[in-house]
């Protein structure tokens, strides 16, 4: 099975382009790209809008995905609004703490969708993870817009990193199962080995940002993606590819 994640698109307006970016362009260059691959699914992972989210940006996003061959999977990232995506997508929306989180099963492989945006995590879907975590017998794949841990990254770690940290770290060693993570947020191509969890980052199709700075500076404009390759073994083998 092939998977394409793809994150932090960051759609605007028609009129927005930041940085002389066009955004639109890049995230449909990008579709166009993956397409070359064929995937057998889509993984957009959060930071979907630019500025403020609308139903304009989450409809043009909607309509270039239902156009797809494949199934495309949206969680939401902290420059999204749940209440308004979850109308333009095939997404599980839980009204009571307005998150979108959702699980599916690839190759006997239990995959969960998990909704950091506002960088922590309600404690009914600290619920719902525990229970599908506990029916896990050796290895699970997560998807989450933010990194579950720091990256050595200065700029994100300082200010933008999740909240939760220490908390959804201690959650994951007491589940004591192979958890592997693929996420995004932080404009970086990055792969962490942190006890029982194997973190991917995977770069954002608006532009990369300098590692090694800890103010922001912006390192190249180059989309990025991420395939990930799943067989029936439970074997993954991930790589990231620039247009």
């Amino acid at each position: 099975m092939r998977i394409v994640q793809i994150t932090d698109i960051h759609i605007g307006t028609m009129a927005d382009k930041p940085h002389g970016i066009d955004l639109r362009d890049q995230f449909l260059r990008t579709l166009q790209k993956v397409m070359t691959v064929h995937p057998d699914c889509i993984v957009i992972s959060g930071d979907l809008c630019f500025r403020e989210p609308s139903d304009e940006i989450y409809k043009w996003i909607g309509e270039q995905v239902q156009a797809l061959p494949c199934p495309v999977f949206v969680i939401a990232g902290n420059h999204d609004s749940q209440s308004i995506m979850h109308h333009y997508f095939d997404c599980d929306y839980h009204q009571d703490t307005d998150e979108i989180y959702f699980a599916k099963t690839w190759l006997e492989m239990p995959v969960l969708f998990c909704d950091t945006a506002r960088g922590v995590i309600s404690e009914n879907q600290y619920h719902w993870m525990e229970k599908h975590l506990e029916l896990v017998q050796n290895q699970v794949i997560l998807f989450m817009h933010h990194p579950p841990a720091y990256c050595g990254v200065p700029y994100l770690d300082t200010s933008y990193a999740f909240r939760e940290i220490p908390r959804l770290q201690d959650f994951f060693k007491v589940v004591g199962k192979d958890i592997v993570i693929f996420c995004g947020h932080y404009h970086v191509e990055r792969e962490l080995l942190i006890a029982n969890q194997h973190i991917y980052i995977t770069p954002s199709t608006f532009f990369q940002i300098d590692a090694t700075e800890s103010e922001f500076k912006i390192d190249h404009h180059r989309p990025g993606y991420r395939v990930i390759e799943l067989d029936a073994r439970g074997t993954l083998h991930s790589t990231c590819s620039y247009l």
